[in-house]
């Protein structure tokens, strides 16, 4: 075959596992994928990627169906849940701060109460 056209068949691949970003195993999908394209390509020789994502969806539409017939997170989940980790992580942070200052601030009193010496004289 001629190189440029399997350019274009492993384009099509490739914009598909950068669609999945490696949320789940994909190397067997992506095989029997391009079986499927290249016998595609065999009796279209002349075939571009729009002809390939006509007749077997977008990279993002096939990533999505894979990544939903997997039952593996979602980018959007994945991009959520890190965001609420990072805002419980910054409230804890916080809070350990807040608390230091007030143990540094309970501290210096009770030292100063400490320290501080009366003397009553007759």
């Amino acid at each position: 075959m001629n190189p440029s056209k399997n350019d274009v068949v492993e384009r099509y691949l490739n914009r598909i596992r950068q669609e999945i970003y490696n949320l789940a195993p994909i190397e067997d999908f992506i095989e029997m994928l391009r079986n499927d394209l290249y016998e595609y390509q065999k009796s279209n020789p002349d075939c571009t990627e729009e002809d390939l994502e006509s007749a077997f969806g977008s990279p993002e539409e096939i990533a999505k169906d894979y990544l939903d017939e997997n039952n593996a997170v979602q980018p959007k989940e994945v991009a959520e849940s890190k965001r609420k980790k990072n805002i419980i992580i910054a409230i804890l942070i916080v809070a350990l701060v807040a608390v230091s200052a007030y143990l540094i601030d309970l501290h210096r009193h009770q030292q100063a109460m400490a320290t501080d010496v009366i003397i009553i004289e007759d």
